[in-house]
Parts: C-alpha cells; sequence; structure tokens
C-alpha cells in the first residue's frame, strides 16, 4: 500500500527536502522514508491551525459532533488497512493494532455526544444584574504524540480538541509517522476543513521549539516521558500555554491471599505484556501476598510459556519487538543491574530469527528495592516478582515511588476494596482488572505522571476556558 509520507498543512501534502528512513523494529527493514518538518513548515502549520480557529469554533456543536461521527466511521471502515500499517511501524501485534484502531475511534463518539453539550451557566445574584460565564475554547492545540499507541494517543486527543471548537498541530513521533499521517488522509475523506488537522514530522527538538515558542499556539497536550514532560512545563511557562501532560509511570500490581488466582494471572498478562512491555500503564512491580506466591509465580510463568514473540503482522504473534535499539538496551541494563544486586532472573520462551529488537518475556526475582529496575520505568516484557505479608505494607511499597500513573490490586473482599483504593496513591486503579483506559473515564496521574486529563467529560474541559460577562438589565 502507498503510505502517506508528507507533511500535512492547510489541507495539502507537501514534501519537505529533508526526509528520515522509518525502519520496522521486527526484522530492521526499510518501510519507506517521511517529510521531516523544517521551522518554517511548522509555523505554517500553526499560521493555518489559527485562520481555521473561527470558522471551527462557529460551526456550534451539533456540525462538530457530525465530522467527529463520520471520522469515527471512516477509521472503522479502514481499520483492517491502518492496523497493518500500525503493527509495521512499531511492531505490536496485528490484533492489538486493530484493537488500538478501534479504541480510537471509540473517543470520537463519545466526544461527539460531549460536543453537544458545551453549556455554560448564568447567575442573578445582584438586582437587575446577570453574570453570565460560557465555555469557549482555549484556541491552537499542539498535540505531541508518542510511538508505542501512535493512533489513539492522536486520535484521544484530537477528538476532544475538535469537540471543543479548538484546531490542531499534531506532531507524532518520528519513529512510528505514518498512523497519524494515515488520520490526516481519513480527515481529507470526511472533508474535514483545511486547517482544523495539521501534522508535522520530523526532529522533536525543531518542531518543538516553534510550538512552545509561539504565542498562537494556547494549549500543549503531550504524551511522553516525565523528564521530556518537565522541559516543556519550563518552555510552556514563557508563554504560559495551558499544558495537559501525561508521564511516566510505574504502576505496582498488587495480589492479596483472597483474590481469584486465576483472574489476577489473567490480568497480569494483560497489563504487562501487551505492546511487549512498552505502555505508561503497564505493570512494573508485581506484589503478592506470601502464602499465594508460589502459585501465583506458576500459573504466571505458564502463560508466559504461551507467548510467540515475532513480527507483529504475524496472526499467531502475540509479543513484537521493543521499538529500537536504546529501548533494547536499557531493558538489558535493568536486568544486569537487579542481578549485580541479587536478582535471580529466568527467561521464558524462544527469540525468533529475525534480527530486530526482541526480549524475552522475563521473571525477576530478589531485586532490593534500590534496584534501578524497582524505581525506574522498565518498558519492556520483565515481570518483577515481590512478597508480602501485610496489606500496610504492600500499601507503602507500592506507593513509595515518584510517579502516580495506573495501579492494579486482586481481592475478593470488599472492605479490602475500599481500603486499598483509597490508601493507594495513584490517578487510575485496576481493581480486579488488568486494563484501566475507557473513552468514558478520565486518564490520567498525579505525582510526577503529570497532571490533566484525557477521556470523558474532564477530558474536553482541558480545551476549554471560562470567559464570564456581566449584563446589567
Amino acid at each position: 500500500m502507498k503510505l502517506p509520507n508528507q507533511l500535512y498543512i492547510n489541507g495539502q501534502w507537501i514534501q519537505s527536502k529533508q526526509t528520515q528512513e522509518v525502519l520496522d523494529p521486527a526484522n530492521l527493514e526499510k518501510i519507506d522514508i517521511v517529510s521531516c518538518a523544517t521551522e518554517q513548515n511548522v509555523i505554517d502549520a500553526v499560521e493555518a491551525a489559527y485562520q481555521a480557529l473561527n470558522a471551527w469554533r462557529d460551526l456550534g456543536g451539533l456540525e462538530r459532533a457530525t465530522y467527529l461521527r463520520k471520522f469515527k466511521d471512516r477509521i472503522i471502515e479502514t481499520a483492517e488497512e491502518a492496523a497493518q500499517i500500525l503493527s509495521s511501524e512499531n511492531g505490536k501485534s496485528i490484533a492489538e493494532a486493530k484493537a488500538e484502531i478501534l479504541y480510537g475511534a471509540s473517543y470520537f463518539e463519545v466526544y461527539a455526544g460531549e460536543a453537544q453539550r458545551i453549556h455554560g451557566e448564568l447567575y442573578e445574584t445582584q438586582p437587575q444584574t446577570q453574570v453570565v460565564v460560557t465555555n469557549e475554547p482555549v484556541g491552537v492545540v499542539a498535540a505531541i504524540t508518542p510511538w508505542n499507541f501512535p493512533q489513539a494517543m492522536l486520535a484521544r486527543k484530537l477528538a476532544a480538541a475538535l469537540a471543543a471548537g479548538c484546531t490542531m498541530v499534531a506532531k507524532p513521533d518520528v519513529q512510528t509517522p505514518f498512523s497519524a499521517l494515515y488520520l490526516a488522509k481519513l480527515a481529507e475523506d470526511i472533508h474535514l476543513p483545511k486547517g482544523v488537522l495539521n501534522i508535522v514530522t520530523g526532529d522533536p527538538v525543531t518542531i518543538g521549539k516553534v510550538l512552545m515558542d509561539s504565542n498562537l499556539v494556547r494549549k500543549v497536550s503531550f504524551t511522553g516521558s516525565t523528564q521530556v514532560g518537565k522541559l516543556l512545563a519550563k518552555q510552556g511557562a514563557e508563554t504560559l500555554k495551558k499544558l495537559s501532560l501525561e508521564l511516566g509511570g510505574n504502576a505496582p500490581f498488587i495480589v492479596f491471599d483472597d483474590a481469584d488466582l486465576d483472574k489476577a494471572v489473567a490480568g497480569a498478562m494483560a497489563s504487562k505484556y501487551r505492546n511487549a512491555g512498552q505502555t505508561c500503564v503497564c505493570t512494573n512491580r508485581f506484589f503478592v501476598q506470601k502464602e499465594i506466591f508460589p502459585k501465583f509465580k506458576e500459573k504466571l510463568k505458564k502463560e508466559m510459556a504461551k507467548l510467540k514473540l515475532g513480527k507483529g503482522t504475524d496472526s499467531e504473534v502475540q509479543v513484537g519487538p521493543l521499538i529500537n535499539e536504546k529501548a533494547k538496551t536499557k531493558v538489558q541494563e535493568l536486568l544486569q543491574d537487579a542481578i549485580q544486586r541479587g536478582a535471580h532472573t529466568e527467561e521464558v520462551g524462544s527469540l525468533p530469527q529475525l534480527g530486530g529488537h526482541f526480549v524475552l518475556p522475563t521473571i525477576v526475582e530478589g531485586a532490593p528495592k534500590e534496584a534501578r529496575i524497582f524505581t525506574e520505568e522498565i518498558f519492556g516484557p520483565v515481570s518483577v516478582l515481590y512478597e508480602f505479608e501485610t496489606e500496610e505494607e504492600v500499601i507503602k511499597l507500592a506507593n513509595s515511588t515518584q510517579y502516580g500513573l495506573a495501579s492494579y490490586f486482586y481481592s475478593e473482599s470488599v472492605d479490602r476494596i475500599h481500603r486499598v483504593r483509597k490508601n493507594l496513591d495513584y490517578g487510575m486503579v485496576g481493581i480486579n482488572s488488568g486494563r484501566v483506559s475507557s473513552p468514558w473515564a478520565p486518564f490520567g496521574g498525579v505525582k510526577e505522571s503529570g497532571y490533566g486529563r484525557e477521556g470523558a467529560r474532564a477530558g474536553l474541559e482541558e480545551y476549554l476556558v471560562k470567559k464570564m460577562s456581566i449584563q446589567l438589565i
């Protein structure tokens, strides 16, 4: 298939003189080249979004909702083709890729409804005086999205921004540009007005500087590392941009002795091994109550052994490669550090003979709390197991991190469920579930996992600002 590989600015496909190769992480073969934006390209994209802003805002919520539903329908119609693109550039299994496509589509349905429910407030607290509060679009939005969910992360930002009446300049990761550019192709199919969506690919420093320095860009939504999020927060202070930051995580997965072990293991596989462990909500640390630790480990290892590694477009594959050599090296360094500190590791399965960035699913036991693998986000198919004895002990261990994105626990006790949910210091808690994300619920973290929310009504509000007027009557 012909991949969309040019910049998309003001409804036009722009070929840049600068290009970059995009490689399949499963076999390191070239997929295609993609255009890399110059500073002027990014300036043009911002200007196009600014020029389109008023007309898009003035369409009204009902008309914007119509576009959003057309977008959703087109995404679903082309899901098979889009999943092939996503799997090739990201490496995840074709089943996961298609699930991501459909997950992204669901945000357009949710925000089509929300676009029609943007309401204000009226106060008459003083004689002959009305105070009117309206919710207005914040303006031009910059969306900076990661490689691990190249379609869904842009879809949920874009759907909320469009519903609110904002226009957008999006910068996907240059390692996975084609899924984002494919959304631009679908925007053309539904005749989205020119300038409402613009996509620039290429060097993050070049693009980021223009977006952060621009006075026309009033909001930035970023999904990525805590390190980069902190940098953007500093840069955004210069123009006082509104920011949403969905950053790193260090998710605990707690299994109490009254848990249903089969359900807990199924949840562990879902929360740890999707996208080869490369998600911000993937479990990093498993805490299993001492009495059931051997059984849990045995069941987990048995399920891990069923995983087939390989190229994601192979329908039999469940686990693909890591995104690049740097990611693979980091996981290996974390494992080596743990071993040097006394941990024991056990690899499960076999590597495919493809030459890509593969890491075997691995169990780690005995890693001390000082090990990097306890404190850092792993972003790989590695399960670090710890025993615990009391509820108070495990809550303290689970919360002993600067991150606060996702957490999980399994218990059949109603009283314990209420206590643990309250005491886990995380923005999201999966209770007897290995998944925490839904377009109908607010997604986001606390502490150094960032601020702001995506999904549901809370996600829409990130793209709105309140305007107050006082009128004498």
